[in-house]
């Protein structure tokens, strides 16, 4: 509710002097001043945070359920030694979306994301940023969008883990990974990937993310 909105609405209750329900006058002005520069009420941006760490398992040698267990997406987890395995595998995904879907644009896919990636980059938490110049940060999302997408396409609707060489074990590992919060691209760098790849499906991407949502669980 507006400032305005709710001092008229205050006014408007207000009860006469003497009948125990008034609010003082003086006491409804500083309410008016302490709105008026109090911090907009506006939805903030959405972002990929990180999981605060109040909610974090703090047991310690106690493994980290917020953590990726084979495959890094975005910046938190990138280049993890232990996540080697999965890097290769992500280059692979990666590899298959670029070749089959968008070999010819594949220029281009990368200048749209390098002209919001300033904006991408607000996206997650600073400190795990500023180790990225923009050049870096740029091929990260695009190899990590191109590599989500060829899983969500090849191996939760296409079911060709086996040409990925990806062990069936592992598939529920993924899909668990592609869920986590720390674990997230940005929406846009997503859509971009879907709106630019030669893939003949008609379904939306929101749609395809709903389907894969529903395929792991």
């Amino acid at each position: 509710m507006a400032v305005k909105e709710v001092a008229i609405l205050m006014e408007k209750h207000q009860g006469k002097p003497g009948d125990g329900s008034c609010v003082g006058r003086k006491g409804l002005a500083i309410l008016k001043s302490k709105l008026e520069t109090s911090p907009s009420s506006s939805s903030p941006k959405l972002k990929c945070p990180k999981v605060p760490k109040r909610l974090r398992e703090m047991v310690k040698g106690a493994e980290d359920c917020n953590a990726p267990k084979l495959i890094s997406l975005g910046p938190y987890y990138h280049g993890e030694s232990r996540l080697a395995e999965g890097e290769e595998l992500k280059l692979k995904l990666a590899k298959d979306c670029i070749q089959n879907y968008c070999k010819e644009i594949v220029d281009a896919f990368y200048d749209k994301i390098s002209s919001i990636i300033t904006e991408l980059k607000d996206y997650y938490d600073e400190m795990s940023t500023k180790k990225y110049d923009d050049d870096k940060f740029t091929v990260m999302m695009v190899v990590d969008g191109c590599a989500l997408l060829s899983y969500i396409l090849n191996v939760c609707l296409g079911s060709k883990h086996g040409s990925f060489s990806i062990r069936y074990q592992d598939i529920r590992v993924l899909y668990r990974d592609a869920l986590l919060l720390e674990n997230q691209l940005p929406y846009h760098s997503k859509q971009f990937s879907y709106n630019i790849v030669n893939y003949p499906h008609p379904r939306p991407l929101i749609f395809l993310c709903l389907v894969y949502k529903r395929s792991t669980t």
